[in-house]
């Protein structure tokens, strides 16, 4: 394992920026942690679910959603340096809001819709409707996307989708466009978004981002299986490979 890798820690809270700080500290509905390696160039995501469950008597809660929602940012870094035994070196938390804004400076995208996606829930105000096949989404159609939710893959096929999304973000991404965007970016944090990177740090891992993508993306999710009370109970044995196959690969 380089000394060059960089572990970003990324998470989507589901309550709306307010006046009030603290609702940054909503509970998790989306976990990454990316893994960069300029030197190697490989990037690597990893995708823990919100459900996953943790020992309450080590973590001080059973799931690991809860941890923004209870500590803060601090705390969702602690908890998956815990749990995963890594270092976090920054994070990215953004909300409903800010995710759109922040796509809306990107604009249209096209994006691969893997199944039939149809559903309605009029008291969130979502009534999604995709056919399969590649289609052209602005900021709303894709947080349809990746809120899109069924009894039939449940958060996992919600993951799968995320890492289609955020696959071809990366492909999209053209690194003059991001140069001229990425100062009012971070002017905006707070507003949409909150993160410890600073402005050449963000510039330089975003170089990495889009010099690798194409080359060497791996994206993998926590290894483990839903339990009949709705947790996903992590597979240790698993979860310990693979993190030594990270840790070798990059």
């Amino acid at each position: 394992c380089s000394s060059d890798l960089t572990n970003i820690l990324l998470l989507g809270v589901d309550e709306n920026k307010s006046k009030n700080s603290s609702a940054w500290q909503g509970r998790t509905d989306f976990m990454m942690i990316l893994s960069v390696n300029p030197a190697s160039e490989k990037l690597i995501a990893l995708s823990i679910p919100r459900d996953t469950q943790l020992d309450k008597e080590i973590f001080g809660f059973s799931r690991i959603n809860s941890a923004n929602s209870i500590g803060g940012i601090d705390a969702a870094k602690s908890t998956v340096e815990k749990l995963l035994g890594i270092k976090i070196d920054n994070y990215l938390l953004v909300n409903i809001e800010g995710f759109k804004k922040i796509m809306n400076l990107f604009g249209d995208m096209k994006i691969y819709v893997p199944k039939n996606m149809k559903y309605e829930d009029h008291k969130a105000g979502l009534s999604i409707d995709f056919k399969p096949g590649l289609e052209k989404m602005n900021s709303e159609k894709m947080m349809e996307f990746l809120r899109y939710r069924d009894s039939e893959d449940g958060d996992i096929g919600r993951i799968k989708r995320q890492l289609i999304f955020f696959r071809a973000f990366i492909h999209n991404l053209k690194f003059n466009e991001i140069l001229v965007r990425l100062p009012y970016l971070l002017d905006q944090s707070n507003n949409f978004f909150l993160t410890d990177l600073k402005e050449d740090e963000a510039i330089q891992l975003t170089k990495s981002f889009v010099k690798i993508a194409d080359k060497s993306f791996e994206s993998f999710i926590l290894p483990g299986d839903f339990a009949k009370d709705g947790y996903w109970k992590i597979d240790y044995p698993d979860m310990n490979r693979l993190l030594e196959y990270i840790k070798q690969t990059s």
